[in-house]
């Protein structure tokens, strides 16, 4: 695989661009009836991990932790 440089990737728009043709060539070797294509679920974990969580519960619990803080203030 070739490396490229960091400097063509100036915005997360062009850094999530270049991931999604990444995900767009990976072959998805599961059953014709898969619910999700593998490319939103590839975009998904990007999604969850780029927002510096280890998992998807770890994800809900500090968002519902956030949520309860934020309602205190209203």
């Amino acid at each position: 695989m070739k490396t490229r440089s960091r400097e063509g990737l100036g915005s997360f728009d062009s850094f999530y661009t270049l991931v999604c043709g990444v995900f767009s060539k990976i072959k998805d070797k599961r059953e014709d009836n898969a619910s999700y294509q593998l490319t939103d679920l590839l975009k998904m974990g990007f999604a969850l991990f780029s927002l510096k969580s280890p998992s998807l519960l770890n994800f809900v619990g500090r968002t519902q932790a956030e949520d309860s803080n934020l309602g205190s203030i209203y």
